[in-house]
């Protein structure tokens, strides 16, 4: 799958908490204990469809292993955003969090 082109990413959100929601898309995990995730911003992007841009994912490295319901239960994480240019060996990713805390979203 081919990635879109990023219109880039915004340098003023560097070092802010931010809350934001999302789908898990594990990167490094044991059984359902996801350490590494990409926070994607719909069910099956960078599986199975191409992924969005990326100014629109953002890797996530939780306080401790997330217990991962699977790839259609959204979540919300907090923390402080930071900006890098990631290659994972799914996409390119625009924006970092770690020690972040994550927890179910209601839709």
């Amino acid at each position: 799958y081919q990635q879109p082109a990023s219109n880039g990413v915004r340098p003023e959100w560097s070092g802010k908490t931010v809350r934001l929601p999302g789908f898990v898309v594990p990167i490094e995990f044991d059984d359902t204990a996801v350490s590494t995730f990409l926070l994607v911003p719909f069910v099956g992007a960078c599986v199975h469809v191409p992924p969005p841009p990326a100014n629109q994912l953002v890797l996530v490295s939780p306080t401790r292993p997330f217990e991962s319901g699977g790839l259609f239960e959204p979540v919300q994480v907090e923390g402080i955003l930071g900006i890098a240019t990631i290659s994972t060996y799914l996409a390119d990713v625009g924006y970092t969090m770690s020690d972040a805390r994550i927890e179910l979203y209601d839709l």
